[in-house]
């Protein structure tokens, strides 16, 4: 991982740099070494040193003139001060003028490869992390973050998956961040300027999730007390999302699958055939193969759905992205808690790669919000972390995955919907459209989580 960084040593004894250049022999990362502050400032100007290391007694700019100049040119770059004779006047005096760390002469190779490389890896994640904020999308609804392979495998796919009108099967656990990947396809698409619309199949009943897709005429059911477009309607030209497509009954399997082969359907009470031109995109956390085979769903159906299928793996299995998901998190709600945090320590981010988070990138998000809510410091610490509930790297032996599914998803959705509204006034369409929701499923998301609102909307 280090290989090929640059490490700059700065000394004008070329003894000593003879010694420093031994030490580093065996070391991952590639020495390069001035001979004075002025020919550090020199090499510093070509642009490609991760960290430097300076004496502090030198003729020609002393290694606090240099940690000086580099503080103001080059803020970026870490600095390691050398002296050989140490005080703790002289540590506190290095630190104040903005030194990451200092170290006595003589060195020992344990100790300096420690210093060295512990600074490498602060820059490695703060560099990755600068990188998922320059390529940030517009909106946090899809970016989708991550360097591991599988991920950035997924990322090389989606733009030929979005250049076609092919319906997508989203397969992951519950909290993968399927409803991200989606509206990535969606925008990625030469329907991004239309509509996206999302509908939770499983929080609705067969009823109104037929009426809900479909739409109904006047007097088809005793509330029917106007015609409504269905979301395929809302959704004419752009992308209609079905999430928990393994929760649809029977009944309403067989009107999806018409409206796929044909794009054709019927509102309720309505004797007529109509057409939507909407592009469908479909995600379930279940085994629908297995359904398939206990009929529970349709083969023809699942046929049509998974046209081209997309796997989402589970947070566990890409660890390496935690550091760049927690830190954008962080972003976040820093932002809208109006917090100081701006970042974990190495130790903390040790603690959340030590987690497997069966809720996955859901689970993190909802925890680094307990996080920042409760944090009144710089930085998020080991402590911060061990002090709440559900301490990452206990393993949850007492529940079952359903069961700890469930919280899971409870606790988001409560604190996800009391966040919504807090911040839209308390008004249910707003929302609603800011969630990726009809209006109705989000005010039934919003009951279900005892909260109220105003502005409901259609079929509120």
């Amino acid at each position: 991982m280090l290989r090929g960084v640059r490490v700059l040593i700065v000394d004008d004894d070329p003894n000593a740099r003879f010694l420093l250049e031994l030490l580093c022999k065996d070391e991952a990362f590639t020495p390069v070494f001035a001979s004075g502050g002025h020919d550090a400032l020199e090499r510093l100007g070509q642009g490609d040193i991760a960290v430097l290391v300076t004496d502090v007694q030198m003729p020609d700019l002393s290694g606090e003139q240099l940690l000086d100049r580099v503080k103001q040119e080059y803020p970026d770059v870490p600095v390691v001060m050398m002296t050989a004779s140490p005080s703790i006047e002289d540590a506190v005096r290095f630190l104040k003028r903005g030194a990451d760390d200092y170290v006595s002469k003589p060195i020992e190779k344990a100790v300096f490869s420690h210093r060295v490389r512990t600074l490498l890896e602060k820059v490695r994640l703060s560099n990755e992390v600068a990188a998922l904020r320059k390529g940030m999308a517009t909106s946090d609804h899809t970016t989708i973050i991550g360097n591991t392979p599988v991920i950035q495998a997924l990322l090389r796919r989606l733009p030929m998956t979005a250049q076609t009108d092919a319906t997508v099967l989203l397969t992951g656990e519950s909290g993968t961040g399927k409803e991200v990947f989606a509206r990535r396809v969606h925008e990625l698409s030469k329907r991004k300027n239309k509509h996206f619309v999302a509908v939770n199949c499983g929080a609705l009943s067969d009823n109104l999730l037929e009426s809900e897709l479909f739409g109904y005429k006047r007097g088809a059911f005793t509330d029917a007390v106007r015609d409504t477009p269905g979301m395929v309607v809302e959704a004419e030209g752009g992308t209609l999302f079905l999430d928990e497509i393994g929760e649809v009954s029977p009944a309403v399997q067989v009107k999806l699958l018409r409206f796929l082969q044909s794009k054709e359907y019927k509102p309720l009470g309505s004797p007529r055939v109509e057409k939507a031109d909407t592009r469908i995109i479909v995600a379930t956390n279940r085994d629908l193969k297995t359904m398939v085979k206990e009929g529970l769903f349709r083969e023809d159906l699942f046929y049509r759905l998974n046209i081209i299928p997309i796997t989402i793996p589970p947070l566990r299995e890409r660890k390496a992205d935690i550091p760049l998901l927690a830190s954008f998190f962080l972003g976040i709600f820093r932002r809208l808690y109006d917090k100081r945090a701006s970042g974990f320590t190495s130790e903390a981010f040790s603690r959340l790669l030590a987690y497997d988070w069966p809720g996955n990138v859901r689970e993190l998000e909802n925890r680094v919000q307990q996080l920042v809510v409760l944090s009144n410091d710089d930085v998020i610490r080991e402590a911060d972390i061990d002090s709440t509930s559900d301490t990452p790297g206990e393993k949850h032996v007492e529940l079952s995955f359903r069961e700890e599914k469930q919280r899971v998803v409870a606790d988001f959705e409560r604190d996800y919907v009391a966040r919504l509204l807090e911040r839209c006034d308390h008004n249910v369409s707003e929302a609603a459209r800011i969630a990726g929701l009809d209006r109705k499923s989000f005010w039934l998301l919003a009951k279900r989580n005892g909260q109220k609102g105003q502005g409901r909307g259609r079929g509120a």
